[in-house]
């Protein structure tokens, strides 16, 4: 399995505390939410699906090296976070034009400086990052929308 975080500390089910030094530490489970570690289930907790899955995943990443986005090289790193600014800003478009559908509305009003707050806003690596660049991040997603809707820059504010 996964060796658990540190920053983890306890199952999400029955609060049991996790330590490396546990006999079983190596069947806990670390649950991940867009990349990101958010809770550790137990051997005791675990379905057999659960267990199964943990297991498949174990194999499958086998001979394998992780990697943080810090350890790569940083014009790799900034096309990284680009496409996922991208693919942000797809994802805030679709909800628009679901929405519009939804409520049977033929035009959308579009605000490209919201949407691109919105799409930089669903991009985790750009959080916590000082202004300057959530700046720039939203100035990349404008770009964006702008270009995947067909809009002059001159038309960005409606």
């Amino acid at each position: 399995m996964t060796t658990a975080p540190t920053s983890l500390s306890a199952c999400t089910r029955c609060k049991r505390l996790y330590s490396e030094m546990l006999s079983n530490a190596a069947m806990w489970n670390v649950n991940f939410f867009q990349g990101y570690p958010v809770g550790l289930l137990c051997p005791s907790c675990q379905t057999p699906d659960e267990f199964l899955e943990a297991e498949t995943n174990t194999a499958n990443l086998e001979g394998t090296e992780l990697v943080t986005l810090s350890s790569v090289d940083p014009v790799k790193r900034a096309e990284m976070v680009v496409e996922m600014i991208y693919k942000s800003a797809q994802s805030v478009i679709k909800t628009h034009r679901e929405k519009a559908e939804r409520t049977g509305e033929t035009h959308v009003r579009v605000n490209v400086e919201t949407w691109a707050t919105e799409a930089t806003a669903g991009v985790l690596v750009i959080q916590g990052q000082p202004e300057s660049v959530r700046a720039s991040a939203r100035g990349i997603a404008m770009d964006y929308i702008n270009g995947a809707l067909g809009l002059s820059k001159h038309a960005a504010k409606v």
